[in-house]
């Protein structure tokens, strides 16, 4: 359930609001799965169904875009988001390329 997750972020409205954090707050999800699904994908799974997301929304989101990932250690879930704004201006960027 958890890469079906991921890939149904793409089919999500996205709103790109360049200055209005608010309305782009509308593109961000959380995402959790039960323990036993957790062990039995890998991380790479789990990154291949993320670069397929971002694929799906390159093709329908117009304008520049940054799609972002993070790991919530507390609540135990992933999150993602989707912004106008430049990666630069993000808290903390890392590649997973």
């Amino acid at each position: 359930m958890l890469l079906e997750a991921i890939a149904d972020i793409a089919t999500h409205e996205v709103t790109l609001a360049p200055g209005d954090a608010h309305a782009e707050a509308r593109n961000t999800y959380w995402i959790e799965a039960p323990s036993v699904e957790r062990a039995m994908l890998t991380a790479s799974e789990v990154v291949a169904a993320f670069h397929a997301t971002v694929a799906t929304l390159c093709t329908r989101v117009a304008g520049p875009a940054v799609f972002y990932v993070w790991h919530d250690d507390r609540a135990g879930q992933l999150r993602c988001g989707i912004t106008s704004r430049p990666a630069a201006d993000l808290l903390s960027v890392r590649s997973i390329a």
